[in-house]
């Protein structure tokens, strides 16, 4: 059976135990055109990268895009900062699939700031 990797669901345990993740930077995303194949100048929402580290699953400082549409859901961040955070109705899917290794993109309702991990 051949499915196509946008279709596969991943269970978010894969990014370890914890629901806490470190936010390492935010920046806006724009708005695709399907028509024209190419992106416009309007936001369509946020993508917040993400520390990851599970040395059991040999995850090593690897990062995470999560994307989430609409306005900034928190503004008084300031990128660069390095704070923890938790995503509403985080959604793991499969982007790439490339030589026995698959890179993986998330999408969330929303996030918020935590003090600790």
């Amino acid at each position: 059976m051949k499915i196509k990797s946008q279709y596969l669901k991943l269970n978010n345990s894969i990014l370890g135990e914890s629901d806490i993740y470190l936010l390492l930077r935010v920046q806006p995303y724009k708005k695709y055109d399907p028509i024209t194949q190419k992106t416009t100048n309007e936001i369509e929402g946020y993508c917040f990268k993400i520390g990851i580290d599970d040395p059991a699953r040999e995850i090593d400082s690897e990062k995470l895009e999560v994307k989430i549409a609409g306005v900034n859901p928190i503004p008084q961040y300031k990128s660069g900062d390095r704070v923890f955070c938790k995503f509403k109705n985080l959604q793991l899917t499969i982007s790439k699939l490339e030589y026995g290794q698959a890179e993986i993109k998330g999408t969330a309702d929303g996030i918020t700031l935590v003090n600790e991990k």
